[in-house]
C-alpha cells in the first residue's frame, strides 16, 4: 500500500493486485475515515467478492453493445464508505467505482458503480455508459 498525489492536488492510499489476468489499482481518499483500514481489508477480499462483480460487469457490457471490452487489461476502482441519508447511503456500507480506459468508448467514460454492504455482498449496481 502506497500514497500517491493526483493531478488535482489530492492524495489516494493505493493498492495494486491482479485478477485474473486483469490488473486492479484498488484506491481510497486519504481524507476518508480509516482510509488505510478500509483498503487493507478491501485489498484481503476483494478476491473472494471478485467473481460476482466481474459476471455482473461483464453482463452489463454484452447488454449496451461492448462485450468485446470486457474485461480490459486493467481496472481502476474507487472505494469509500457510504453516508446514511444519500443516494443507497441507507442500504449499504461501501461504495466501489470501477473506470474503464475512456479511448475504447466515444462519448463517456463508462463507470460501473456496486453498492455493498457490510459483508461486501452487492446490494444495488449500476452502470454508467
Amino acid at each position: 500500500m502506497k500514497q500517491v498525489e493526483i493531478e488535482d492536488g489530492e492524495n489516494l492510499w493505493v493498492v495494486e493486485t491482479t485478477v485474473e489476468g486483469s490488473k486492479v489499482v484498488l484506491c481510497v481518499g486519504v481524507d476518508e475515515s480509516g482510509a488505510e483500514n478500509l483498503l487493507r481489508d478491501l485489498s484481503k477480499r476483494f478476491p473472494s467478492i471478485w467473481p460476482e462483480l466481474d459476471r455482473i460487469m461483464r453482463t452489463g457490457f454484452e447488454e449496451y453493445g461492448h462485450s468485446e471490452d470486457y474485461p480490459p487489461e486493467s481496472f481502476v476502482v474507487s472505494a469509500s464508505r457510504m453516508t446514511p441519508g444519500v443516494y443507497m447511503g441507507d442500504e449499504s456500507s461501501f461504495v466501489l467505482r470501477f473506470e474503464f480506459a475512456v479511448e475504447k468508448f466515444s462519448e463517456s467514460i463508462p463507470i460501473y458503480d456496486f453498492f455493498l454492504n457490510d459483508d461486501l455482498a452487492v446490494v444495488h449496481h449500476q452502470p454508467v455508459f
